[in-house]
Order: structure tokens, then C-alpha cells, then sequence
């Protein structure tokens, strides 16, 4: 009998807003990332295929918003608790896909994306004897730099070697410096800790216990392109069989709940209770979204603010001793079949250098030039024009790798862009 696989998009209100001065759902970021699951030059999901979850805490809007459109699309949505935490949203989905007659699922975060190589591959892969979950790893993120160009780059890994604190303590020192210098709440915190200097180091420790720990009980593999071995920090389980669905994701962490999740699931293989394995993104099947900050930039300050590190190291080592978490080697490797033909947004694919890529790269430099220029300019202008209105502070561009960065009052907290610059 024929396997039947469906595409779980969980979907939040992000509060990041892509109008001036607007805080309605429409404008969400997030509502426009669902509706790209959808559309032809991204993932072209079927409407049939998706169900959409929606997990929103106190934001009747945005959920009222995603109903309506799902119904006018034929889209099967659900409106379900919210207690803030990403782990809630994941379960309660979960639930839903227990309830469906569904044999497999494949769980999206809806402000990423698949890419449609990804949607083939999955949607293949029922009927191809897979395993109980598959994990990626060698993974991809977009952004947009301040040119306006999208950029896809590899994320959350790196060498397998012993971490450098030194290192670790120069990168951190810069991030948590600006912040103590412009935002009033983070100086306070930071100073009942004991000061810069003190904090820093607090945070480079974390930062390599942390990396000691991802050596010891996360993926390794080679990379081709850094000619060493990497470590995979995160490596995120996007396919689901119903065994694996009976898992549960902890509801209490803001961050890292995903990655002792997938801890668990590694365990649950080589105890013998689950099949699975681990998948090379290499052509990408999945990818992230870091274009508009997001939950784990929100709850780290920008990755200022790594408390979190420390109740995820705890939490796995409580894991530990309890058995639910091992020390054990790679998972299998989940060889696929790859078509001749593979769109995944050219992000594997290596770049051809001719006369006329020469010519484009010297033309973007010149637009680069006259961008900063004007941006320049124009961020001078707002700051004046701030004084001038009796502005006294004048908030920190954030996130801090946006479009145009232009002053204004800090109590108005909300992301947008001023010039909507992003090629869609």
C-alpha cells in the first residue's frame, strides 16, 4: 500500500514588521515567508500536500489572519496553545500529525524554506523504505547583506579541534561591548554580573564547553572545501515517522531545544529503538531563514546574551545521566538518488568564472560604492532630523547585518526596512 507523506509548516507571529510604522499581522515577515512555501519560484508545495500549524502566543490577529488565507487556498490549518516556547509549537504539532492518517511528515519552521529539490526528495522518499527520522546536517542559511543581494551561506558547524577561548573571548568582547554601550537594560544586567570583562569570560567558558560537548556527542564529517574534519553544533530532524513523532521536544527552553531533541532521537537509534539517519546537504534540501533575525537572535540579544548555553548544557547533561542522551558515533549515512538536473537555488553548485561574471562583479563593486555613499548620507540626515525632533537616544541598527541602518527612538522597537531593497 502506497505511503502518504505531508508537509508540516509551523507558523508564529515574528512582531517583525515589513512596513513603516505598521504593526498589523498582514505585514508580519512571517506571513509572507508562509506564503512563499507555496509559490512557484520557492518551494511549490501543493496546497493538498501542507498542513499548516499555527502557534502563536496571544496574537488572535496573526491567527485569525493564516486561517482565512489557508481556507481561501483549501490549505488544512490549525490553530493550536502557545505557551511562548518553540518546543510547544513543535509538539502540538506533532499531535496533529498522530491524529492525521498521515504515514510520514516532513517539519518545516515556517519562516525557512525547502528548496524544491528538497520537496522532490521527501516526497520520493516515502515509498523508498525510509527511515524513522532523518536528520541534515552540512546545513544552509540566507541572508541579505546590506547591498541588498541574498546570500546563502553554511552554518552551525565548526572544526573538529579543541575549542580556543582566547579566540572565542576577542569575538565576544566586540559584540557584548556595543551592547553595554547602547542598550540601558543589558548595561544593568551586565554590571550585576560583575562587568565586561567578567561576563566575556563567562561566555567564551560556555562558548567552549559547549563546542567540547557538540565533539563529543554531535555529527562529524569531512569538509571538501575547509580540507578538514567539521562538527555539526545542530543538526535539525526534518522527516518523521510516527514512531519518531511519539518524541517529545522540551517546552521550557527558548533555545537549543531542536538539537537535544535530535540528541534524543540519535540515542533512541543505537539503543535500537528507532532507524535513523543523517542526511549531506549536499545538494540542499533545507534552508534557513536568517534574512529577518529571528527567535534565537531575539532571545540571545544578536548572540550577545548566552545564558542560554549554559541551561542547554545543563539540561544535557541532566539527559546524560538519566541514559536519554550516549556518547555514540555517527549516525548512518541516508544515500539518496540525485537527478541530473537539481535546483536548490544554486546553492551547491560551484561558481563558473568567465569574461562576463568579471564584468558583473566589477559593475555590482561600483554600485557597492555609490550604496555606501548614499547610505551614508542618508543615515546622517535621519540623525540630524532625529535631534532636530528632540529624539535623545537613537536606537542601534538591529538586526545589525540590515539593508539601511536610520535613527530612531529606541521605544520604537520594531524591524523594517526602509528601502525595500530585497530582490524578491
Amino acid at each position: 500500500m502506497k505511503k502518504k507523506v505531508r508537509f508540516y509548516i509551523l507558523t508564529t507571529a515574528s512582531n517583525r514588521f515589513l512596513e513603516w510604522g505598521s504593526k498589523k499581522a498582514i505585514h508580519d515577515s512571517n506571513y509572507k515567508n508562509l506564503k512563499l512555501h507555496f509559490e512557484p519560484r520557492w518551494s511549490n508545495i501543493p496546497y493538498k500536500d501542507a498542513v499548516v500549524v499555527v502557534n502563536t502566543f496571544n496574537n488572535s490577529d496573526y491567527e485569525n489572519l493564516v486561517q482565512e488565507w489557508c481556507n481561501q487556498k483549501g490549505i488544512e490549518c490549525h490553530i493550536t496553545k502557545s505557551n511562548g516556547s518553540p518546543g510547544k509549537g513543535k509538539n502540538e504539532l506533532l499531535k496533529i500529525f498522530l491524529e492525521s492518517d498521515d504515514d510520514y511528515m516532513v517539519q518545516i519552521d515556517g519562516d525557512d524554506i525547502l528548496t524544491p529539490y528538497g520537496v522532490s526528495l521527501y516526497k520520493n522518499l516515502a515509498n523508498d523504505n525510509p527511515p524513522d527520522s532523518i536528520i541534515i546536517y552540512h546545513q544552509w542559511a540566507q541572508t541579505v547583506d546590506k547591498y541588498g543581494q541574498r546570500k546563502f551561506h553554511s552554518i552551525m558547524n565548526n572544526p573538529d579541534q579543541p575549542s580556543n577561548k582566547k579566540k572565542d573571548a576577542t569575538a565576544i568582547y566586540i559584540q557584548v561591548r556595543e551592547m553595554y554601550r547602547h542598550m540601558k537594560d543589558y548595561k544593568n544586567k551586565v554590571d550585576k554580573l560583575g562587568g565586561v570583562e567578567k561576563v566575556v569570560d563567562m561566555y567564551a567558558q560556555y562558548t567552549s564547553d559547549i563546542h567540547d560537548m557538540c565533539r563529543k556527542y554531535n555529527e562529524k564529517y569531512w569538509s571538501d572545501t575547509k580540507e578538514k574534519y567539521m562538527v555539526d553544533n545542530h543538526c535539525r530532524p526534518v522527516w518523521y515517522s510516527r514512531k519518531a513523532a511519539k518524541y517529545r521536544f522540551d517546552e521550557e527552553m527558548k533555545i537549543g531545544e531542536d538539537t537535544r531533541y535530535y540528541l534524543h532521537l540519535k540515542t533512541a537509534h543505537f539503543n535500537g529503538d528507532l532507524v535513523v539517519k543523517r542526511l549531506k546537504e549536499i545538494p540542499c534540501s533545507y534552508l534557513y531563514n536568517m534574512i529577518y533575525g529571528g527567535l534565537v537572535m531575539e532571545n540571545s540579544q544578536n548572540m550577545t546574551n548566552l545564558d542560554w548555553m549554559k541551561l542547554y548544557m545543563d539540561n544535557v547533561s541532566k539527559d546524560i545521566k538519566e541514559g536519554k542522551i550516549k556518547e555514540n558515533p555517527n549516525l548512518p549515512e541516508l544515500y539518496v538518488s540525485i537527478p541530473e538536473n537539481v535546483n536548490d537555488y544554486y546553492i551547491s553548485q560551484e561558481l563558473i568564472e568567465d569574461e562576463v561574471t568579471a564584468e558583473y562583479d566589477e559593475q555590482i563593486e561600483e554600485l557597492k560604492q555609490r550604496i555606501n555613499v548614499l547610505k551614508q548620507g542618508a543615515t546622517l540626515k535621519w540623525r540630524k532630523l532625529a535631534i532636530e525632533l528632540g529624539v535623545k537616544r537613537t536606537a542601534v541598527k538591529s538586526p545589525h547585518y540590515m539593508n539601511i541602518p536610520i535613527a530612531q527612538p529606541n521605544a520604537f522597537l520594531q524591524e523594517f526596512y526602509f528601502h525595500k531593497r530585497i530582490v524578491e
